[in-house]
């Protein structure tokens, strides 16, 4: 439960800290970080069927962001940098897997081996 927490807490100081930068006009409170969060955690779950949430992600943080006091050029903004920090994390997790050298063949070989040692002990049962 600590974890989950950190978790989200880490989620609304990144949106802080973002907004912190991306709008110095208008300074941010912890509030609207957490209502921003909030907002973002619903709207991935809710589209998770979107590839990246291509549209929905910035069309909802935009909207709200509006309603927040800040402009929707600001909501825009914040939504394409937390898809972008998605993107790195991908990019990252592609390099170590081709670092490590997965495969397919490899993965289904694996497989193959799991199932036959699962079934040589349910046998042995």
């Amino acid at each position: 439960m600590l974890l989950e927490a950190c978790f989200h807490l880490a989620g609304v100081l990144e949106i802080y800290v973002t907004l912190a930068f991306i709008s110095p006009a208008q300074p941010p409170t912890f509030f609207t970080a957490f209502i921003l969060e909030s907002v973002n955690r619903v709207i991935t779950l809710a589209f998770k069927f979107v590839p990246l949430r291509m549209g929905v992600d910035e069309a909802g943080t935009g909207r709200v962001s509006r309603i927040l006091q800040f402009t929707e050029a600001t909501g825009v903004t914040l939504a394409i940098i937390r898809k972008g920090r998605d993107l790195f994390w991908v990019g990252v997790g592609l390099i170590l897997l081709l670092q490590r050298g997965i495969s397919l063949r490899s993965f289904n070989r694996e497989r193959k081996e799991a199932g036959s040692k699962q079934s040589s002990t349910d046998l042995s049962i």
